[in-house]
């Protein structure tokens, strides 16, 4: 699991979109800390809009995609 400074990598290959929904689901992340989404649109304001609790299967977040033409940016961070 990649987390230097609380980071995480998402696992890109896996991402899937269906019906609006858009799944994101994070490289080597399970039974760590709470790990939060966090999105913004325009990479400096940045909103928590989900949490995992720690958990033994592979986390991923699972998030509603914009359907305006606004751009949506992703990061996922562990917290302590």
């Amino acid at each position: 699991m990649d987390t230097a400074d609380g980071w995480l990598a998402f696992d890109t290959a896996h991402l899937t979109l269906s019906n609006g929904l858009l799944r994101l689901p994070i490289l080597g992340a399970s039974g760590v800390t709470p790990v939060i989404l966090e999105a913004s649109t325009n990479r400096l304001d940045w909103v928590a809009i989900s949490t995992n609790p720690p958990q033994t299967e592979p986390i991923a977040f699972t998030t509603r995609v914009r359907t305006n033409l606004a751009a949506q940016f992703f990061r996922a961070v562990v917290r302590q």
